[in-house]
C-alpha cells in the first residue's frame, strides 16, 4: 500500500480535473477569456502549480455555476402565472 503526503494529495484532484478537460477546449477558453496565456493555461491541466491550478478551476466551477443560473432564470422567466416551473436544485 503506497500512502501519499498532503503535497501528492493536493496535487492529485487537480491532476484528475485536468485529465478530464484534456482536449475539451478548456484551455482555448482561458486563453479567450485572456484570464491566462495558453501556455499557463497548459500547465493549469498538467497541475504544475497547485494554487494556480486551484484558482482556475475555482473560477470555472463559479463560472458555470452563474451561466447555470442564468439558464435557470431564462428558463423561469416565461413561465405563466399559475404554472409551477420546475426548481433549480432538485
Amino acid at each position: 500500500m503506497v500512502m501519499l503526503g498532503g503535497l501528492r494529495i493536493k496535487q492529485a484532484a487537480p491532476k484528475t480535473i485536468g485529465t478530464w478537460l484534456a482536449g475539451s477546449g478548456w484551455v482555448e477558453v482561458l486563453s479567450q477569456a485572456e484570464d491566462t496565456t495558453a501556455g499557463r493555461s497548459e500547465s493549469l491541466i498538467n497541475c504544475t502549480h497547485i494554487m494556480r491550478a486551484r484558482y482556475a478551476h475555482q473560477l470555472t466551477a463559479a463560472s458555470l455555476f452563474i451561466l447555470q443560473e442564468q439558464a435557470y432564470w431564462n428558463y423561469v422567466e416565461p413561465v405563466k402565472q399559475g404554472e409551477e416551473a420546475d426548481l433549480f436544485f432538485t
